[in-house]
């Protein structure tokens, strides 16, 4: 792609694909296909991909026009409903963007973004992105990345993004561009996560095969955050506790093993029991507890 490339009507539908996962959230990605319509990716190809929401919410999905509505029975998780989408596309694409349904977007954030791609292929994008709807206070809540060996989890950065691209370790799945060969290369998310820690599986499972992540700033997002479950939900707490260890049995150096399970012990576990107290706590502390045994004692994603 020229880096002179022109407004919306520049970009080929029959070329770019832009993949929504949507799980009873309809209100939300109604919010995000119309900011899509209003931006320059106004002439991609639009694709909605319901995850076994409830009946009455896949029904008001039926009413958004100028999408392609797909469907399975089932929630597949994050990770899995983006592969499964992406299998149902066939084969007239070139270009994959994945994009939350709790986002939305400026008139001009797509061709940047694509703009990137093209020129540090193979790669992995990423817009940088507020936190937030439209309106809301000017918040970052991601402009770069760093994995904390010691804690065994990914960082998102929330400095301003600066002008220029910067290459990471990894981008967030919240909103990503890639080619076709690349995302075939790499086998898509790994599913087992369901959902947390896959997108950055993703990304050093693609720095190995020489696919760098990249931020672009001239490509800026809103994200609404934890939308689908809500960050204190004991399902979240769960699948975190496990994928953090199985992240970490997978990628984690020799090093940073004494000092994180020191702190798994000495310092996580006390500020949970606190945390626990609060209303609720009980069926968080379960969920913390069942994600931990998973984590340590399960099979460990392929």
């Amino acid at each position: 792609m020229r880096a002179d490339l022109g407004p919306m009507d520049r970009v080929d539908p029959q070329q770019v694909a832009i993949v929504l996962l949507n799980w009873n959230g309809s209100e939300d990605t109604r919010a995000c296909v119309e900011s899509l319509r209003r931006s320059d990716a106004a002439g991609a190809r639009l694709v909605v991909f319901d995850n076994g929401s409830r009946p009455d919410d896949f029904e008001r999905l039926r009413a958004l026009e100028g999408i392609e509505l797909l469907r399975s029975e089932t929630n597949l998780g994050f990770a899995e409903g983006n592969n499964e989408a992406v299998r149902r596309l066939g084969g007239s694409w070139s270009t994959l963007v994945l994009l939350n349904n709790d986002t939305e977007v400026p008139a001009t954030w797509l061709v940047p973004l694509l703009e990137c791609l093209a020129g540090k292929a193979p790669a992995l994008v990423s817009p940088a992105i507020r936190r937030g709807a439209p309106g809301d206070p000017e918040e970052w809540w991601f402009s770069g990345s760093r994995i904390d060996w010691w804690l065994g989890r990914p960082v998102l950065e929330t400095d301003p993004p600066g002008s220029e691209p910067r290459r990471l370790p990894y981008v967030p799945g919240c909103c990503l561009a890639v080619h076709r060969d690349d995302w075939a290369a790499l086998g898509g998310f790994e599913p087992a996560y369901f959902a947390y820690f896959e997108d950055t599986d993703l990304g050093l499972c693609a720095s190995r095969r020489g696919i760098a992540s990249w931020m672009e700033p001239r490509s800026t997002i809103h994200h609404k955050v934890s939308r689908a479950t809500g960050e204190d939900h004991p399902f979240r707490i769960r699948l975190f506790c496990r994928n953090r260890l199985w992240f970490m049995r997978r990628f984690g150096p020799w090093w940073s093993w004494p000092t994180f399970l020191a702190i798994q012990v000495l310092l996580r576990i006390p500020y949970s029991l606190r945390y626990f107290r609060k209303p609720g706590g009980g069926a968080r502390a379960r969920a913390f507890l069942s994600g931990t045994a998973q984590g340590l004692f399960g099979k460990v994603v392929s």
